[in-house]
């Protein structure tokens, strides 16, 4: 119950009037024979204790004025009253295999050299690889793709990443797992990949906020941001996978599988290449296409000058990625194309966020790791 200053003003009046009164009653209600000595310490004795309970009530009331305006500020700190209630601060987003992509189970046979499913990819279908597909539009907003629509500032402040393969997976592996007949320890050691792999799936709606974030800074555009999730997503859930043993999956450490069965590529197709930022700023290593580096012309003209006489286009490209170094020698779409489509979606999985490259325009050389 609360009780507004006035009244304790009032009460503080009657307090003074109460208190005058008794000391009156006190100092001359005494008997009349009394020495005038004796009259006069009761005058002043009654005079000090009405100054003393003044004093103490006053004391008492700004007290509690005091403490009923901290008690009303907290109270107004811990209920703010939000600008829109029916704004939802979350953006849900459910991530579905591509419908044209390849079968999550693809015998690795299928994916070798020679193969149809081989063939298709040299012809450029990368649309064969593993890839998962995200409508981003709660996040990013309704551009047309060549904008930038994504506000970093906006109403939404999480993002909840739904990947139903890949958590029915993981719950059909650990109520398994959990029923094995085995020891407790045996059966806690079996469940840990399972347990990582969960883990790193409530969080990745955060690193790919923060993913998105960081390349709307860079200046990617709206369709660009859109791609560059979407695979780093799918390394991400098809590395994921891999670890809890999903059936048709590469080996997790097989850097150069991964990248190969997500992005729709034969292995032979992918060159292992280092990027460096110079001045201590760090790199990374990915791999990606020969033809994008094939059809660069100042980069194959190096390749030209230094390999041998009647070499084959793949000796002159690898030559010119030994000696080349300086990354200008690709071109600028070129570039932009390497970054958003294969180097960064890759390095978000084997990297820590603090080490991401997100700009390419920071790189400055490159070559074989």
């Amino acid at each position: 119950m609360r009780i507004g200053r006035r009244v304790v003003v009032a009460l503080t009046v009657v307090a003074f009037v109460l208190a005058g009164a008794a000391a009156a009653v006190w100092m001359f209600a005494g008997d009349a024979a009394d020495s005038g000595l004796v009259g006069n310490a009761n005058v002043v004795g009654g005079l000090t204790g009405l100054v003393a309970l003044g004093l103490a009530t006053v004391t008492i009331a700004q007290g509690y004025w005091q403490k009923q305006d901290k008690t009303d500020k907290v109270i107004e700190e811990s209920d703010p009253t939000p600008t829109d209630p029916t704004a939802d601060l979350t953006a849900v987003v459910v991530a579905h295999p591509t419908p044209t992509g390849g079968g999550l189970a693809l015998p690795r046979e299928q994916r070798n050299e020679g193969s149809e499913f081989a063939a298709g990819l040299k012809h450029g279908h990368a649309s064969a690889g593993n890839l998962f597909s995200v409508d981003w539009r709660p996040m990013l907003g309704d551009g047309d793709g060549d904008g930038y629509e994504f506000e970093p500032t906006g109403e939404v402040r999480a993002v909840c990443v739904e990947v139903p393969l890949l958590s029915d997976w993981l719950a059909t592996e650990r109520s398994r797992l959990s029923a094995a007949d085995v020891s407790d320890g045996m059966k806690s050691q079996l469940l840990r990949p399972v347990r990582r792999a969960q883990d790193k799936l409530r969080k990745l709606g955060s690193e790919l906020s923060w993913l998105a974030r960081a390349a709307h800074h860079a200046r990617y555009t709206d369709a660009e941001i859109r791609l560059i999730l979407d695979r780093a997503l799918s390394l991400r859930v098809n590395d994921l996978l891999a670890r809890t043993d999903y059936p048709g999956q590469p080996e997790p450490l097989e850097l150069r599988a991964m990248a190969a069965f997500t992005l729709g590529y034969a292995e032979e197709e992918l060159v292992e290449l280092g990027f460096d930022a110079g001045k201590g700023d760090g790199g990374c290593v990915a791999s990606v296409p020969r033809r994008i580096l094939l059809e660069s012309p100042e980069l194959m003209a190096v390749g030209e000058a230094l390999a041998p006489a009647g070499a084959t286009e793949s000796t002159k490209l690898y030559t010119a990625c030994q000696f080349a170094q300086d990354f200008t020698f690709i071109g600028l779409a070129d570039q932009r194309r390497l970054w958003t489509q294969f180097v960064l979606p890759q390095a978000f999985v084997r990297y820590p966020l603090h080490r991401l490259i997100v700009d390419v325009g920071r790189i400055q050389r490159f070559g074989l790791p």
